[in-house]
């Protein structure tokens, strides 16, 4: 479960950042691994990787969590 939902995460992040070149894994690295860790099992920030609240948004609440923030 939690690759998928990684996976996800870097599908959406990708789908709005295309022109800029950055791979997924690199984009994570550089906007979401400060808070949650380089695999998504928290630290600073909640896990992301199975964690319920991530889990249970819909696809648009996920890319605007991804997006913008909380």
């Amino acid at each position: 479960m939690k690759s998928v939902l990684v996976s996800l995460v870097l599908v959406v992040c990708l789908a709005g950042c295309a022109e800029s070149g950055l791979v997924g894994a690199d984009l994570f690295g550089q906007r979401c691994a400060s808070c949650h860790g380089a695999e998504g099992a928290g630290g600073i920030g909640p896990a992301i990787d199975g964690s319920s609240a991530a889990v249970d948004l819909v696809d648009d609440q996920l890319e605007g969590v991804i997006r913008v923030g909380p």
